[in-house]
């Protein structure tokens, strides 16, 4: 086998392996807490139901694509608490994040949307009495909120299918409203 043969089956074999381990970086450096440490979870508020990202879809994938869960469809308008991480964007929209299983992010700037977040994303949306711009938070989030389903056209662009619409941050006591 020639020398450049050799060249272009390496580069190629490469290119594979990269197309098959996603080209997101961790936004942690891929490090992920231990099992006992996530599992430490303060108790679920009354009337709040706990989610996880791998209830959002039926698995396989059958021929009709991707399916929300009984499990979903039944929290649809609910109070959920889904623990995640906040993806790290470039440019973030206002008011809203993403939020995913383990920790990743997008640069928009070099590929639009052609990035690799898998379909579990969930678009987080703050109250509207918050600031609009949210900033990066590294490590595991605990949100709670009222969960949305459907098709939906984001302000970034994005089509989202599940949603989280945040509670507002309880008042303290002797705050006025």
């Amino acid at each position: 086998m020639s020398r450049n043969a050799r060249f272009l089956r390496c580069l190629v074999a490469a290119g594979l392996l990269a197309a098959a381990a996603g080209c997101s970086k961790s936004s942690e450096g891929g490090a992920r807490p231990p099992v006992a440490e996530r599992d430490k979870l303060p108790p679920l508020p009354d009337g709040v139901t706990e989610l996880k990202f791998a209830e959002f879809y039926r698995m396989p994938v059958g021929p009709r694509g991707l399916e929300y869960t009984e499990r979903l469809e039944s929290l649809r308008g609910k109070k959920v608490r889904i623990a995640g991480y906040m993806v790290r964007q470039v440019e973030p929209a206002a008011r809203t994040l993403l939020l995913a299983a383990k920790p990743m992010s997008v640069h928009e700037d070099d590929y639009g949307f052609c990035d690799d977040l898998p379909p579990q994303i969930l678009h987080v949306l703050t109250p509207d009495s918050e600031p609009s711009a949210v900033p990066f938070t590294p490590g595991i989030l605990l949100l709670t909120g009222r969960l949305d389903l459907g098709p939906r056209q984001e302000p970034d662009g994005r089509v989202s299918h599940v949603r989280l619409f945040l509670d507002p941050p309880a008042r303290k006591s002797g705050q006025r409203g």
